[in-house]
């Protein structure tokens, strides 16, 4: 067992991978002395989307503190003058008295990385300190004082998923209006060339194109849509409660996007 184990960033790029970020943790805290073992982590995520992931860990008994570091990025020679100076600062300070400020920064804007002047300034800092936390009989890891793969999984799925809907929503004003404007457009282009309505819904293929811009269907392709169509009916019922087996009125059609996320 170890003392310490330092993550500079590697759980950063954990969380890229399916279940990688899982087996880090579990990884690192089962290495860790059961009194006073320090798993150090480093981040650049926001601090509310990390330290639920850390705090709330699922049988770890441990307790984290968080900081904020500034950071001096090193700007290479070929890219000065195309990145701003105010992107760096003279050196790492640990930031512990309540007079310094820094404002959290943001790495992702409308689903992609766009990282503010703010987020090359600092970087956040968690002190997992494993022992002390709960007693035995509130922990869920059974005897052998270990977590488990599984539950931290779980966790760390059902954090991810609640951080990106309100960071990072897929269904914003914006586009669920763009959405409610197309359904109208596309259903009275039917009814033209029905000559009569043709009713409040239509079919997937039609509300695929609709729901996904270009580059979206480029990873999001049309079987894979299906597929999520069948949990979705599975989950709510087809032929209940207005929801068709082939076809989506708008309602359904925003709910399934709030559901994808």
């Amino acid at each position: 067992s170890f003392d310490l184990v330092v993550d500079k960033s590697t759980l950063d790029c954990a969380l890229c991978a399916d279940d990688g970020a899982a087996g880090l943790i579990v990884s690192a805290y089962n290495a860790l002395k059961c009194a006073g073992g320090i798993y150090f982590v480093v981040s650049f995520h926001h601090v509310d989307f990390v330290l639920p992931l850390l705090r709330d860990c699922p049988g770890a008994d441990w307790s984290v503190e968080h900081t904020v570091v500034e950071r001096k990025v090193d700007i290479p020679e070929h890219l000065v003058g195309r990145i701003a100076a105010s992107t760096c600062v003279d050196g790492p300070v640990l930031l512990n008295d309540t007079t310094t400020q820094i404002k959290q920064g943001s790495a992702w804007s409308s689903g992609s990385f766009q990282p503010d002047s703010e987020y090359r300034k600092s970087c956040n800092v968690f002190i997992c300190r494993k022992g002390g936390r709960r007693r035995s009989s509130e922990m869920s890891t059974g005897d052998d004082g270990l977590v488990h793969f599984d539950a931290v999984r779980d966790h760390l799925h059902k954090t991810s998923d609640e951080w990106f809907k309100k960071s990072n929503p897929m269904v914003t004003h914006t586009r669920e209006s763009d959405l409610r404007t197309a359904f109208t457009e596309h259903l009275a282009s039917l009814d033209t060339r029905r000559n009569g309505p043709a009713g409040d819904s239509l079919p997937l293929k039609i509300c695929y194109d609709i729901l996904f811009t270009e580059a979206e269907r480029e990873h999001l392709t049309y079987d894979y849509f299906l597929e999520d169509w069948d949990v979705f009916k599975e989950k709510y019922g087809a032929d209940s409660d207005g929801i068709s087996a082939d076809r989506m009125d708008v309602t359904t059609a925003l709910l399934f996007l709030k559901e994808m996320q």
